[in-house]
């Protein structure tokens, strides 16, 4: 009998605990009455640190085989066995749903990937998870990677938990189709194997099985630790027994040993913790540099640190085509990104392609290439509208005809004068036509339409057409039969047929949507160039007073004006303008959101970086100290607020997106013409300087640039609260960890100054952007938020000079000397935009905006006086200069008026007032005495005491004790 059979039996749990028991096996039945039998002692398939875990839970009596002592380390890990813990919560709509864990399936799968590069099959590696609503995420995060499997059973209970919706995501392959079944199609057999996929398997459906690698996805996160089907030990038996060479357990460890009705967990973990493999940074090493080892805390992190699969650090061996390898991976995994140059054979032309690829370069891949940026730019019709289009530049009635495109072998020719050089979808650049088409109807007569729009059908005829068929003028109100026009009343002003049906005379047309103001004449009255279309008057969204005009309808039904392509300047701008509307309004919505967030990320980073220099408790482990993961909560909190303004600031405007659309049709068809051309063409080169550039209020993505500034602030600020918690531990004793302390250490100082670099450039660009378009308001948030940034980097740079931390922080610490003369100039500079600011804000403005605008300048001008009155207590602060008596009376005044009780002399006459080890003061109430301990906010050293007795290195303040007696006579 295998060792873990009896254990490994899963048990349907019911309510009552009565019953027949009927999850019960025939074989488990005959060993729980007695029958006789005989267990497997020597397990063969994991590793020693595995099978441990069991081992000292379990099967005390469990052997290894010697085969497992000779397993490799699993490559590019540096444990073996890894508790990844997180603080992302656990979802589910109730407690009887299938729980899930975005974020943890995301990690997984990442890992999944990151363990691939390093060499292994896919098929190696298995994501585990007790939940199927997990399984159901799991596939779609591996999707996003690569090839995945699932066996039959785990296949049927996706299925049932997808229902309905099943059908709208690919087909799962399952171990069935794998393996030869009938279930799946071919095409779907020969898209997958064994080898080459990620095995994705519920916990119930694994049981028996094994695998190289294996990822555990727990997904349970919550704070009244339950844990549910984790709580029973045999199914933690069968998660934890599956590995062979190494085991990524991902979870929250808080809410495993929360949970009740477990102890496993805490077993599990403690042992774990006892080979530092706990913790909430994976720690990945790159093969190709050793000594280069990464700590992983987020599933960003694989992106940004090893997104190769190796390092930061540039790979320098030869790949087999003996160019450098410029990747930080393996050159036999990766492609050569050599620029080299290589001879088209088509057309005889030299480029420049990477190494890689020059054995596969074709003209055709060359075209796709230009185009690509085409298509990612916009999503409307790009076909030009070529010259030929246009009967007033001489062409056959054949070609009068309009959106006719090339033919897709030849380059596209750059429309000469005539033509429209924008894009469809674009407000129009080509002069309307007032001539009468010369097509004919099917009928044989005359069309009655104007030049440049489609034929009308025959009913539209005005000889042999619908009798019933009348054309309205709007300008005088009247119905008239189309049958009762003359020819040269037509020609003279020719008629138009609506998308709706209804027909209109052009000049009536004309003049309904306006054509004058979007095309100037000449002097004999022929359209002689467009003119620039008024700026788009959606300013209103932010309160400002403007008109948005409506799309132009038809007089007679009120239908919206279709696609008539003689009025294709002034229809497009319309629409462009109500697209300009509903994406300020989109912009509005999410801002405030983002605003809303951001109060609650400086809400939470306040509070939890007022704690970091309090004292630890003995009793927990580093990686679970309440105050480091508060931080850390800050922290995610701030990076999702930061995403929330990235996307509004990446978000483009609809008059922004056209005039890109239009400059990248010109330029594809330069850089088509360029395949065969030595030169640039002139007339591309015209047509691009001649675009319309537009003027698109960019007050959205200022004021989202000043919350990127202000968000990344507080990140920054939370950052070096870590690094002073884990200070404060290292200086406990709490971490046994030095070294890693370090390197995390180091790694938090790292990100703050670049956090730090960053938010600078945000807040600069939101100031430039803002002064071109004279928003003031958003000029002087841009100025606070530039000061609030400048003020916490020196607070910062003051509170890293402790001597645990710039221990801690080794070669890249920032010494007295240099963080002084940093930190004089960053209030130098913040001073002087107070002033610039203040100034700034007492000059009249043009525009007024109200109660809103003056309580807003209110608001602003309060908080860059408080900015300035900090400025002074910080110079202080750099300086270290000391206190004159002058100012201690002043102090002292303040704290005895508040508390009298300060006066007296306290615990035994010692009094309430003490220095630390490093002369800082402080002052302990009630009766004086010392009771409790804690960090000194200057330096971080201990101050306090317990039993009335102050800890080492602190002192009474002699000088504030006697200015407190003399006070009180």
């Amino acid at each position: 009998m295998h060792a873990g059979f009896t254990r490994q039996i899963l048990v349907v749990q019911t309510e009552s605990g009565q019953g027949y028991n009927l999850d019960c096996s025939l074989f488990e039945r005959l060993v729980k009455g007695g029958f006789p039998v005989a267990t497997l002692e020597e397990q063969r398939r994991m590793r020693p640190s595995i099978a441990r875990l069991i081992k000292n839970t379990i099967y005390p009596n469990l052997r290894n085989h010697g085969s497992v002592e000779e397993y490799p380390p699993v490559k590019g890990m540096v444990k073996d066995v890894f508790f990844w813990d997180h603080n992302h919560p656990e979802g589910g709509k109730d407690e009887n749903s299938s729980k899930q864990n975005s974020t943890e399936a995301a990690m997984a799968a990442r890992l999944a990937l990151y363990l691939t590069q390093q060499g292994y099959k896919a098929g190696d590696i298995t994501i585990l998870t007790p939940y199927v609503g997990q399984l159901m995420l799991l596939k779609a995060e591996v999707r996003k990677y690569m090839q995945f499997v699932v066996s039959d059973k785990d296949a049927e209970q996706l299925d049932m938990l997808q229902g309905d919706h099943a059908t709208e995501e690919p087909a799962v392959p399952s171990l069935k189709s794998v393996r030869g079944g009938r279930k799946e199609s071919a095409a779907d057999i020969s898209k997958v194997s064994l080898t080459d996929s990620v095995r994705v398997a519920t916990v119930d459906n694994f049981q028996g099985e094994e695998s190289t690698i294996i990822i555990l996805s727990l997904v349970r996160n919550n704070k009244h630790g339950s844990i549910g089907f984790l709580k029973t030990s045999n199914r933690i038996n069968v998660m934890l027994s599956r590995a062979k060479h190494g085991m990524y357990i991902l979870g929250h460890a808080d809410t495993l040993t929360a949970s009740k009705k477990s102890t496993m967990w805490r077993q599990v973990l403690d042992m774990l913790e006892e080979d530092e493999a706990v913790g909430q940074a994976l720690p990945v090493v790159c093969a190709t540099h050793p000594h280069h080892k990464t700590k992983i805390k987020e599933v960003k992190d694989f992106d940004t640190y090893v997104r190769d699969g190796g390092c930061s650090l540039q790979c320098t061996a030869r790949m087999p085509c003996g160019h450098t390898c410029s990747r930080a991976q393996k050159p036999s995994q990766s492609m050569c990104t050599a620029k080299v140059r290589v001879q088209l054979q088509q057309c005889g032309h030299e480029i420049e392609v990477r190494c890689g690829e020059a054995a596969a370069v074709k003209v055709s891949l060359i075209r796709q290439v230009f185009q690509l940026s085409l298509t990612a730019a916009t999503s409307t019709c790009l076909v030009w509208r070529s010259a030929s289009d246009n009967c007033c530049v001489g062409t056959d009635a054949a070609n009068h005809a309009m959106g006719v495109p090339p033919a897709p072998p030849a380059p596209v020719p750059v429309p000469p004068t005539g033509g429209c050089d924008a894009p469809c979808g674009a407000p129009c650049r080509r002069l309307p036509c007032d001539k009468r088409c010369t097509k004919l109807l099917p009928c044989g007569h005359r069309c009655p339409s104007v030049c440049g729009e489609p034929c009308p059908k025959k009913k539209f005829c005005i000889v042999c057409g619908d009798k019933n068929v009348t054309a309205y003028d709007c300008y005088m109100d009247e119905n008239k039969a189309l049958r009762g026009y003359e020819e040269d009343e037509v020609t003279e002003d020719p008629l138009l047929v609506l998308g709706c049906g209804h027909v209109l005379p052009m000049t009536s047309m004309d003049g309904l949507v306006e054509l004058d103001e979007a095309y100037s004449k000449d002097r004999r009255g022929q359209w002689a160039h467009p003119l620039p279309l008024q700026a788009s008057h959606v300013k209103s969204c932010y309160g400002m007073e403007s008109e948005i005009k409506a799309v132009k309808a038809c007089p007679t039904c009120r239908a919206p004006l279709g696609q008539v392509m003689r009025y294709g300047r002034p229809l497009n701008h319309a629409k462009v303008q109500l697209a300009e509307t509903k994406f300020f309004l989109q912009c509005s919505a999410a801002l405030l959101q983002a605003d809303s967030d951001f109060s609650k990320v400086c809400r939470v980073a306040a509070d939890w970086t007022a704690k970091a220099g309090d004292m630890p408790d003995k009793s927990i482990k580093s990686w679970r100290d309440p105050v480091l993961k508060g931080l850390q909560e800050a922290v995610r909190l701030a990076e999702q607020c930061e995403g929330a303004y990235l996307k509004i600031q990446d978000m483009r405007a609809p008059t922004v997106a056209v005039f890109e659309a239009t400059r990248c049709s010109i330029q594809r068809t330069q850089d088509q013409q360029l395949m065969g051309m030595s030169s640039r063409s002139s007339a591309a080169t015209a047509l691009l300087d001649d675009v319309e550039v537009p003027c698109p209020d960019v007050t959205p993505k200022c004021k989202a640039l000043v919350g990127l500034c202000q968000t990344r602030t507080v990140w920054m600020s939370a950052k070096v609260g870590a690094i002073q918690r884990l200070a404060r531990l290292q200086a406990s004793s709490q971490s046994a960890d030095a070294s890693g302390n370090a390197q995390e250490v180091r790694q938090l100082w790292a990100n703050a100054t670049q956090a730090y670099t960053g938010a600078l450039q945000h807040a600069q660009e939101a100031i430039t952007l803002a002064e071109g378009n004279s928003a003031t308001q958003t000029v002087l948030r841009g100025r606070i938020a530039t000061v609030r940034l400048q003020q916490q980097r020196v607070r910062d740079l003051n509170s890293i000079q402790t001597p645990v931390i710039q221990t801690l922080l080794g070669d890249v610490a920032v010494n007295k000397e240099a963080a002084k003369k940093q930190q004089l100039q960053l209030l130098k500079e913040a001073e002087q935009t107070c002033k610039t600011a203040l100034t700034q804000l007492e000059r009249p403005h043009s525009s007024s905006g109200g109660k809103s605008s003056t309580d807003a300048k209110t608001g602003m001008r309060a908080e860059l006086s408080s900015l300035a009155d900090n400025i002074p207590a910080l110079c202080k602060l750099v300086e270290n200069q000391e206190v004159s008596p002058e100012e201690w009376q002043s102090i002292m005044k303040g704290l005895l008026t508040a508390n009298a009780d300060l006066a007296n002399g306290g615990y035994q006459g010692q009094g309430h007032f003490y220095i630390c080890i490093n002369k800082h003061p402080y002052v302990i109430g009630d009766c004086g005495g010392a009771v409790e301990t804690s960090a000194c906010p200057e330096c971080g050293a201990r101050i306090g005491g317990t039993q009335h007795a102050v800890s080492f290195g602190n002192t009474g303040h002699a000088e504030l004790n006697r200015m407190a007696r003399e006070w009180q006579h």
